[in-house]
């Protein structure tokens, strides 16, 4: 079964009411846009969600899969020990994955601690992913050059279309960080004007110069996902654009061609 859904999402603390009710007003237009994909993504009907994190402990060059029955989240570390997630995992999955990870000689690891990092416990509430009865594969990509990112990326397209479930894959990211949260600075930055084009093209070769060098926590990610779509007749949607507290936010999905 090819891939069904394709997105970006971002992963800010001060998205979630508990963390920061205060300025949760100030991010309308990411919570507005998530909404819509949230829906949209399960119109699809996904059997199983992959969420690309770059928060994901793991040991260089490793590319990281994080099983068990079921995985949990929370917030406890930004001091909301309220909000909290419980998916189902997808073990199985994983298995798989690794497998076909072994036969292409890309070094990925099984990981089963089931507590979630922050990005993914914050992309999961956001989409909604504790109240469908969907499972979960967090996949870390954080510590992996740009080179094995696009091998890992047509791996998951293969996987995908290997598998008979309905398959879809999110980058959780969030970008730029900004020195200071002025009008000025909240405009895209380079960085994130080259992204946006990389995104929209399904292109993810001008963001191999940025892999291991930015410190956008979200070029891992995206560039993963994009090499996973690249194979596809694909084109992107920029959903949103915005950073009111100085940290670039970015809502995206892509259409999957054949």
């Amino acid at each position: 079964m090819p891939l069904v859904f394709a997105g970006i999402v971002p992963h800010s603390p001060l998205l979630v009411p508990g963390v920061a009710k205060e300025h949760y007003p100030l991010f309308s237009q990411t919570i507005k846009s998530v909404a819509v994909m949230s829906a949209e993504l399960y119109a699809t009907q996904p059997d199983a969600v992959v969420i690309l994190s770059p928060h994901m402990t793991s040991v260089p060059d490793h590319v990281t899969v994080q099983v068990g029955d079921r995985l949990e989240g929370n917030l406890t570390e930004f001091g909301d020990p309220s909000t909290t997630v419980s998916l189902w995992g997808a073990t199985g999955l994983a298995h798989l994955l690794k497998a076909m990870a072994e036969q292409q000689k890309l070094m990925l690891e099984v990981q089963t601690p089931t507590a979630i990092d922050y990005s993914v416990t914050i992309s999961a509430m956001l989409l909604g992913l504790s109240t469908h009865s969907v499972q979960c594969l967090p996949i870390g990509v954080a510590h992996v050059g740009a080179a094995a990112l696009l091998r890992v990326g047509l791996l998951l397209n293969e996987w995908c279309h290997q598998r008979p479930e309905r398959m879809a894959i999110i980058a959780t990211a969030d970008l730029t960080r900004r020195h200071d949260s002025n009008t000025a600075e909240r405009r895209p930055t380079k960085e994130e004007r080259e992204i946006s084009l990389a995104v929209t093209a399904v292109d993810p070769a001008p963001l191999g110069a940025y892999v291991g060098k930015s410190k956008t926590c979200g070029i891992q990610p995206i560039t993963t996902l994009l090499a996973c779509l690249q194979p596809h007749r694909s084109k992107g949607t920029i959903r949103s654009f915005e950073a009111p507290l100085g940290v670039g936010q970015m809502v995206a999905d892509v259409s999957l061609g054949a």
